[in-house]
């Protein structure tokens, strides 16, 4: 229906920085590394990406994305090469810009998965996700649903503050950072709630493959798409959660206990 999703980096657990496009790959010349280093520390140029989506946003959001990073290529050259010389103004400028792109960076803290009210929740910060200084906190959560000797899990999210004052239904992806070809798309329900928070919903039918990606121990990568006048809209275009191996011993703890009879406060 939406098309894949692009590909995003991978980056370490624990404090991470987001990027927009990956570094220069091993075997490229020094001024292809440099560009490939400007790019992926640039911000999102919204015109770049406004022609990128109305070029090949009837195709798929991985038509997009591509078609987003040539035309950043496109500019890099107009800009920075002349003859195939770098101006050594360039360089001085970009060491200023450097300084300045990372102080408004985003960035995330997490905590450990717990087992808090009968869901297992790992809490995200993230800082500078939505601009200078605002915190952005998620709270990914399970809950599971028995049924004699079988558990269902639900997998749902907590966003603050909320990113959308409507209920709707949306395309989202949820995969592995470096495999989000790999995965099918999925139909979300992000809901409005009046403490200022968003909710976003999965299908209890989902649970399984969600749990099943999460079980994986790599950084998660969920992205939010809705359908606006024939044409794909991000809503959330890319938040990475860090992600390990202990989900997957909390996990199979929080499955024995329940379906023990044990019951969380």
């Amino acid at each position: 229906m939406f098309g894949w999703f692009g590909r995003k980096p991978i980056t370490p657990d624990g404090k991470i920085h987001l990027k927009s496009s990956p570094v220069a790959e091993d075997g490229r010349s020094s001024w292809n590394a440099e560009k490939n280093v400007a790019r992926s520390r640039a911000p999102l140029d919204r015109d770049l990406y406004g022609q990128a989506l109305k070029a090949k946003g009837h195709f798929s959001l991985k038509a997009v994305h591509e078609e987003y990073e040539q035309l950043v290529r496109q500019k890099l050259q107009r800009d920075h090469v002349n003859k195939g010389e770098v101006d050594d103004g360039i360089f001085q400028n970009g060491s200023k810009n450097d300084q300045r792109q990372n102080e408004t960076e985003a960035s995330v803290k997490f905590s450990s998965w717990n087992i808090v009210r009968g869901e297992l929740i790992r809490v995200y910060v993230l800082t500078n996700l939505r601009g200078s200084s605002v915190e952005t906190k998620v709270e990914l959560r399970c809950r599971l649903i028995a049924e004699g000797t079988q558990v269902m899990p639900f997998v749902h999210m907590l966003v603050k503050p909320s990113f959308s004052k409507h209920s709707k239904s949306v395309a989202s992806a949820f995969a592995p950072s470096d495999d989000l070809d790999g995965y099918k798309i999925l139909i979300a329900r992000v809901e409005a709630a009046d403490a200022g928070v968003n909710f976003v919903t999965y299908e209890l039918g989902d649970g399984d493959h969600l749990v099943r990606v999460l079980k994986l121990g790599r950084q998660i990568t969920v992205q939010l798409a809705e359908s606006e006048s024939n044409q794909l809209r991000y809503i959330i275009p890319h938040l990475a959660l860090p992600n390990d191996a202990t989900f997957l011993d909390r996990y199979e703890f929080f499955k024995a206990t329940t379906l023990l009879g044990v019951q969380y406060d």
